[in-house]
């Protein structure tokens, strides 16, 4: 017995009953069906996690955004390798963004402790 999932499509000109239908494990136009063996999760961008890093350190945080939006075009075109390598990209720009940023923050905010606790 042939399993069917109800999917998201694009718009590819099918009528009827074809449409929004695909078989276990085919691969559509956004997605691929997971099988009832190989449940995929969808691949994390980190956009948000990106933009934010933006605030911390502007140069790794363009970096970051930049790899995200490469994973949802790659998602789209269903490249899951080119993907997968974004998705860990947008993590790591965004991650490393955010620690070089409290770490800028902690010196700073210790350096103007230091002067002015010298000049009271």
């Amino acid at each position: 017995m042939e399993r069917t999932r109800l999917i998201r499509r694009e718009s590819t000109g099918m009528s009827g009953s074809e449409h929004g239908r695909a078989t276990e494990g085919e691969t559509t136009g956004l997605l691929k069906v997971p099988t009832s063996n190989n449940r995929e999760k969808p691949l994390p961008s980190h956009l948000l996690f990106s933009v934010v890093s933006i605030l911390t350190c502007p140069p790794l945080g363009i970096l970051a955004v930049r790899e995200a939006l490469k994973v949802e075009k790659a998602g789209r075109s269903n490249d899951l390798d080119c993907a997968k390598r974004a998705s860990s990209r947008a993590a790591m720009y965004s991650l490393a963004s955010v620690m070089i940023g409290v770490h800028l923050a902690c010196l700073v905010g210790t350096c103007v402790i230091c002067y002015l606790y010298q000049h009271h």
